[in-house]
């Protein structure tokens, strides 16, 4: 199918359809992905969430980018997101935090954030009850490292695996 945002679009066009869609993403970074889903007329709503902040020690985007390239990467997600601005709502502070300010039921969630065992759980249980029935919930990442493959593992006995490592399971 191709690249993570393709990946995205077609599963969100597939699954819900022309239905309007409110949406969470956790991890937008330069927002290649968050601009994909946003192309979608009928999503009415997206909360990106990224704390854009480099921390050392740990792994993939979060450890591996120093603060420079966290702050290169907000401006570039502003820049990309700027035609979209009225459907989306940036949080930029962790995904914990922003549980909180979510206070609306959601149609899907998207998790590609911090990759750690403990927050891939934890995103799970923030966002899982937020999202209505029918919705789904996947994210991007899994395969290339035990942590995200052993948590959905051990909270899904079916997840449907796609192309560049996305994974999700309809609710």
């Amino acid at each position: 199918m191709g690249s993570h945002a393709e990946q995205v679009m077609t599963l969100l066009q597939e699954h819900f359809g022309k239905k309007p869609i409110v949406g969470v993403e956790i991890g937008t970074g330069p927002a290649c992905v968050t601009q994909a889903i946003l192309m979608l007329p009928n999503v009415v709503r997206l909360y990106t969430i990224d704390p854009y902040t480099h921390r050392p020690g740990e792994d993939f985007e979060a450890g591996n980018h120093d603060q420079y390239r966290h702050n290169y990467a907000m401006r570039e997600a502003l820049e990309r997101l700027r035609p979209y601005r009225q459907r989306y709502i940036l949080c930029v502070q962790t995904s914990d935090l922003s549980a909180e300010f979510v206070a609306e039921p959601v149609d899907f969630v998207w998790i590609d954030g911090h990759h750690e065992h403990g927050q891939v759980r934890r995103d799970i249980e923030n966002y899982e009850p937020k999202i209505k029935p029918g919705g789904l919930i996947g994210g991007h990442d899994y395969g290339l490292g035990a942590q995200v493959e052993l948590v959905i593992d051990t909270i899904y006995p079916e997840v449907t695996l796609g192309d560049d490592f996305t994974w999700w399971v309809l609710l």
